[in-house]
């Protein structure tokens, strides 16, 4: 959405530049060199990256509803659930989720971070020698 008024500005005539500029100056995080990047010939968003948009898409689909008489979202009960929760909910109503994207979205990270990955949850530590851990 913010790359397409970026186009509709620079087809106006006006620079990425300056666009971003002033979308910075109002509280939109936009970079120039990020809107060059996506729009490159051949560009591809990983496959990741995509998952992660949908779940949080999902989730703020779950945890939030839109009130039309006071124009705004308010939180639903379930956006105050945890992650075991909310993954179970997405479960049941959704589709099936990817538990280390809900876990990693959780968690606050963004498609950009290189989180440590820890193995999936509830997995044990390899055995020691002697068979004890």
């Amino acid at each position: 959405m913010i790359y397409a008024f970026i186009d509709h500005q620079r087809a106006a005539g006006r620079s990425v530049e300056s666009v971003c500029e002033v979308l910075t100056s109002v509280g939109i995080q936009a970079a120039a060199r990020s809107y060059r990047r996506a729009r490159a010939a051949g560009a591809v968003l990983a496959g990741q990256v995509l998952a992660l948009a949908y779940l949080a898409n999902a989730i703020h689909t779950l945890a939030f509803r839109y009130e039309s008489a006071t124009d705004a979202f308010r939180l639903t009960p379930a956006g105050l659930y945890g992650r075991r929760k909310m993954t179970a909910l997405l479960r049941r109503r959704l589709r099936p989720t990817n538990h280390r994207l809900a876990r990693r979205d959780v968690q606050g990270h963004r498609p950009g971070d290189d989180p440590v990955d820890d193995g999936p949850v509830g997995a044990r530590p390899p055995r020691a020698r002697g068979g004890t851990r």
